[in-house]
């Protein structure tokens, strides 16, 4: 402690400890206790009196099974005049209870002119240390438990069990993944499982498995793995994490089902029923020199809701769109027949009568002898000389009008739907007219677009804000963008069609645009998913260029910033490929060091391959930009010196 100490009873070191809010205390070299601090005093309701640092009244304070210890401790300190610290448990009878809590004791050797004089010493109390260890060493127990039950049963399981760490790694499976894959235990742990995954599922997967591990929250997912026979086989895997007290992951279990025989089932019916809906959708929307057509029909995501919804718009002569719109209440194969029959008979009934009503009534006949299915239908006339559109519903969601000052409103809905016997006791739908003007935008669409989130009142808003923001900005509008728009990327358990008219003198239909993103994810210690993932890159470059003279360049580009991903950035990368515009546009995100981060920690030399891969970038590339944020990762984003063939694209600089 030095020469401070030297004169360390005097009032003004008294009154010093006695601010601190820890016990402070000094010892002679013999090891007895010539002061303690007010905190001392307070804590053990000791009296104030040189007889409170004998070892009877210390007793009565310290818990019997430390004292022997705590004196052990002093008395090695004393025979080597060396530091000593110890922890013990204390009774604090001003706390009014009886509980001990533990304290850390230490002291450090004090000198009076280069000669030991004794100790300084302090206790802290540690109780709250001492009760996050117990609880992390009892979690960490637990852990180990629940790891080894999972570990016993899932070796008894019929399914393939594993575990991974917190950050996703596998670290153990069950016999069942050797014995399907074939796979052994060095190829398999860690990140080796990508190589038996099919290339088609594996980027939705992958984005699923980081989504999760960056939430800790539990995630099931579908799938195909390659067996060790070749084939690859449907598989459902469950993946729960363990978490500690404070919420943090520590560990993953999951379990991999084999569904191959009810997935091939449903993708069968699936298959069939999209067969059906294809066949008895229109192929192609009438073209007229007045009124343009957008129609989309989109499956629900789930294999077993498929089949029930239709759309269809023919002429009647040269002045009469029909337009008819519907759903069959029920999915599948049952639904999408019914579906086709209804559109046919609505095609047969308005091509006799101009009254929608009168076909829609004929229908309801047709459809009772035929089936005791329910269905909403809606079919009208527009006069796209006049302008005026006459309309009937039964049960379907009313269309919604919108005009170029952004007001939109829903037209009348209709009577009781199809099939449940009030339109044939008399119920007739009845018939609505509505003035077209020349800038009016009509959306046609079925209720899977209106109930995504089990609302349909939210769902309603939402589909009138999208098409009123739409027509106020003068934006084209097509059926894609209002389904894109309103369930922004949340998925329907309902199949969904939207038909969108409107008057090409004041606001033409937008007709859908190719896909023209990709984004792939994989693990950079994996060589082979790299590789893949160049791969599928190339592949859909090359499928959006006419000019092929540039592939050798951007290739070039693409191996370089795959090549250093998996050189500096260790951890997942993310890439992402944008060619809405003129040129694909790359990001490449690590969340390692950082590919920036490693090609700028030191100067190119001229004779050196370090930093050549970026001079390269730099040189071919059409623009280069690097944001390193240490820690975080870093971003590469460059312009590809490619072209695509849509000399149309309207986002082209």
């Amino acid at each position: 402690v030095g020469e401070a100490l030297a004169s360390s009873d005097t009032a003004a070191f008294r009154r010093f400890a006695d601010t601190f809010p820890i016990m402070v205390w000094l010892q002679s070299a013999t090891g007895s206790i010539t002061y303690a601090n007010t905190r001392w005093f307070e804590l053990t309701q000791l009296p104030r009196h040189p007889s409170s640092f004998e070892a009877e009244a210390w007793k009565q304070v310290i818990h019997p099974d430390d004292y022997g210890r705590a004196l052990e401790a002093l008395a090695d300190a004393i025979a080597t005049e060396a530091a000593f610290s110890v922890e013990y448990r204390l009774r604090p009878t001003m706390r009014g209870d009886d509980e001990y809590r533990w304290y850390f004791a230490s002291a450090t050797p004090k000198y009076l002119d280069g000669l030991f004089d004794g100790w300084v010493g302090s206790i802290v109390d540690i109780q709250e240390a001492r009760n996050r260890e117990e609880a992390e060493r009892r979690l960490r127990e637990a852990a180990a438990r629940r790891e080894n039950e999972f570990k016993a049963l899932g070796e008894a399981l019929p399914q393939i069990a594993w575990t991974a760490d917190a950050s996703g790694s596998i670290d153990w499976y069950n016999h069942r993944w050797y014995d399907y894959t074939g796979q052994s235990q060095s190829e398999a742990f860690g990140w080796g499982w990508q190589d038996v995954h099919h290339p088609d599922d594996f980027p939705g997967m992958m984005k699923q498995w980081t989504d999760a591990i960056e939430a800790g929250e539990k995630v099931e997912m579908e799938f195909r793995l390659k067996g060790r026979d070749g084939r690859f086989r449907w598989f459902l895997t469950l993946i729960n994490p363990l978490k500690d007290e404070h919420g943090r992951v520590l560990r993953w279990f999951g379990t991999n089902t084999d569904i191959n025989e009810q997935k091939e089932t449903l993708e069968r019916s699936k298959r069939m029923a999209q067969t059906l809906q294809e066949a008895f959708l229109p192929e192609h929307l009438p073209k007229t020199a007045d009124v343009a057509l957008d129609a989309l029909y989109s499956p629900a995501i789930s294999d077993a809701f498929v089949g029930g919804d239709w759309y269809d718009a023919f002429r009647k002569d040269e002045r009469i769109l029909v337009i008819s719109i519907g759903d069959v209440a029920g999915h599948g194969l049952d639904a999408a027949v019914v579906a086709g029959r209804l559109r046919q008979t609505i095609f047969s009934e308005a091509l006799r009568t101009d009254d929608p009503c009168i076909v829609l009534a004929n229908v309801d006949r047709v459809l009772r002898a035929q089936s005791d299915t329910i269905a909403t239908a809606l079919v009208a006339y527009v006069d796209v000389k006049s302008g005026t559109m006459t309309f009937a519903s039964a049960g379907h969601p009313a269309p919604l009008v919108a005009s170029r000052d952004g007001s939109a409103t829903f037209l009348p809905d209709g009577s009781a739907p199809l099939g449940t016997g009030f339109i044939c006791g008399g119920l007739i739908p009845l018939k609505h007219e509505h003035i077209l003007t020349t800038d009016s935008t009509i959306v046609f669409y079925t209720d899977g677009i209106i109930e995504f989130d089990r609302n349909v009142l939210a769902g309603q808003a939402k589909l009138l804000s999208v098409v009123e923001a739409a027509v106020r900005n003068g934006t084209a509008i097509s059926a894609q963008d209002i389904f894109d728009r309103v369930l922004a990327g949340k998925s329907t358990s309902d199949d969904v069609a939207v038909v969108v008219m409107g008057w090409k003198s004041s606001l033409p239909i937008a007709t859908p645009k190719q896909a023209l993103t990709k984004e792939w994810r994989f693990h950079s210690s994996h060589a082979r998913s790299a590789q893949a993932c160049r791969h599928e890159l190339m592949q859909f470059l090359r499928a959006c260029t006419k000019y092929p003279e540039d592939l050798f360049t951007t290739e070039v580009v693409i191996g370089e910033l795959v090549a250093n991903t998996v050189e500096h950035a260790p951890g997942l990368v993310e890439i992402a490929i944008d060619w809405t515009g003129k040129h694909p546009i790359a990001t490449f995100q690590d969340a390692g060091p950082g590919i920036a981060t490693a090609l700028h920690s030191k100067p190119v030399e001229h004779l050196s391959e370090n930093g050549r891969g970026l001079i390269l970038i730099r040189e071919l590339s059409l623009d280069l930009t690097i944001v390193a944020a240490p820690g975080y990762g870093s971003k590469i984003i460059v312009t590809l010196p490619i072209r695509r063939e849509d000399p149309i694209d309207r986002t082209e600089p």
